[in-house]
């Protein structure tokens, strides 16, 4: 009686019809630019042992163990198994589901339907170009990665910026490094300014890193000056040539040579008494009483005190080889050869002469021969002066009379 009961029940497991498994998708979750998290939920076996489970999924159609782009193996069995999709490509849609494996075949779960993300912008500053005394290019290249991304400038006197201006350029789609740029204006002469990018795309906000600029400086004339910053010092590259006070006030114009020996108080003239032919070029020569009383230079700028010749001889190697990396090179203005000058500094030193007074006869000399620029610091009687000649490159720091007549070079205010 018991073989005939076991033989009975081998026989019914032996006819036991084998059936797919039953198995649902998770949904997607995590996407980014390059992954996916799923997995899927195997409730029965189909009567035999899943050997097989994971996911499979592809771009264009639905996707089986034999047509995907990608799959996973996530070991066998029943029950809930996460998945993770990995090798993806951003911005891209995605078809996926969960497959189980038993001996009676493969059975998927529902399709799901995913988009990966997009890269972040990459965002980087340019140096700004066409910079006049009100106005500047700001520049930057911006990759968007193939997510629309909508594109400002921020800009001020600060790292807080303040202003904003929409790129010409904005938006920017595609994967391509994209040259943006915006027209900014109402700037303050001289003055410091910061940019940065802002990048806006479904991704979030970017910003890339601060660069800055220097509006240039002008005078009350109106005459703009082109500029060197030499270390942590901006200097005009060119001589002063104003008429006017930085208060609007004029500059008495002296140009009787007895009149200008007997002055304590401020004046200006033009070399030889002639605008014409050295102004623009050589710029002005002034007293030192000019120079004195701190309103030549425009406003965020001052006239250089010894400690400010002394950093930037001592930023150029010292007296001995600082004159040459100063001077403008060729023999546009200096004498033949003047080989030594490199001008490295961007200064642009130009002997511009001087005007004499008692003791050393009267009128003008040195033009096209040596170049002298006023400190400000007072040594009683005498003023401190910086010059050069034609002949060495040694910035020399002398001292001339306050009665001379010399070139003023100012100096961009810490």
């Amino acid at each position: 009686m018991a073989v005939m009961s076991l033989m009975l029940i081998l026989s019914i497991n032996c006819n036991k019809e084998v059936r797919l498994p039953t198995i649902s998708t998770i949904a997607v979750s995590q996407v980014t630019n390059n992954s996916a998290v799923s997995g899927g939920n195997i409730t029965t076996d189909g009567g035999a042992a899943v050997a097989g489970r994971g996911l499979v999924w592809n771009t264009g159609s639905e996707p089986t163990l034999e047509v995907n782009t990608g799959f996973t193996t996530e070991g066998s069995g029943v029950g809930v198994f996460p998945s993770s999709i990995t090798g993806l490509v951003p911005i891209t849609k995605y078809n996926v589901r969960a497959y189980a494996t038993n001996s009676a075949g493969t059975v998927y779960g529902k399709t799901m339907v995913f988009t990966t993300l997009g890269d972040a912008p990459v965002t980087i500053t340019q140096p700004a170009t066409n910079i006049t005394e009100a106005a500047a290019t700001l520049n930057a290249v911006v990759n968007a990665n193939n997510v629309p991304t909508v594109v400002t400038f921020e800009y001020g006197t600060t790292q807080a910026y303040r202003n904003s201006i929409a790129a010409i350029q904005s938006e920017v789609s595609g994967d391509i490094s994209t040259d943006v740029s915006a027209e900014i204006s109402g700037l303050s002469q001289g003055t410091l300014y910061h940019f940065r990018i802002k990048a806006v795309s479904s991704l979030g906000t970017f910003y890339s890193g601060d660069l800055s600029f220097i509006s240039l400086p002008a005078d009350k004339d109106g005459n703009v000056y082109n500029y060197a910053i030499i270390g942590t010092q901006v200097w005009m590259r060119e001589n002063l040539k104003t008429t006017v006070f930085n208060d609007g006030t004029p500059i008495p114009l002296v140009t009787d040579s007895i009149e200008w020996n007997g002055l304590y108080d401020p004046a200006y003239c033009w070399y030889n008494n002639d605008a014409g032919t050295y102004k623009d070029t050589y710029g002005a020569l002034y007293n030192w009483f000019t120079v004195n009383t701190g309103k030549l230079c425009p406003a965020g700028w001052h006239e250089p005190f010894d400690a400010d010749w002394a950093m930037l001889t001592t930023y150029l190697g010292g007296v001995s080889v600082s004159a040459v990396k100063l001077k403008e090179t060729g023999t546009d203005h200096w004498p033949v050869p003047n080989t030594e000058a490199t001008n490295e500094s961007g200064f642009t030193a130009l002997p511009g002469g001087s005007r004499i007074i008692t003791g050393y006869g009267y009128g003008f000399r040195g033009i096209g021969m040596d170049g002298n620029w006023w400190s400000n610091s007072n040594r009683g009687s005498i003023a401190s002066i910086s010059g050069t000649t034609y002949s060495f490159g040694v910035l020399d720091g002398g001292a001339f009379g306050k009665h001379f007549g010399l070139s003023v070079r100012c100096l961009m205010d810490n």
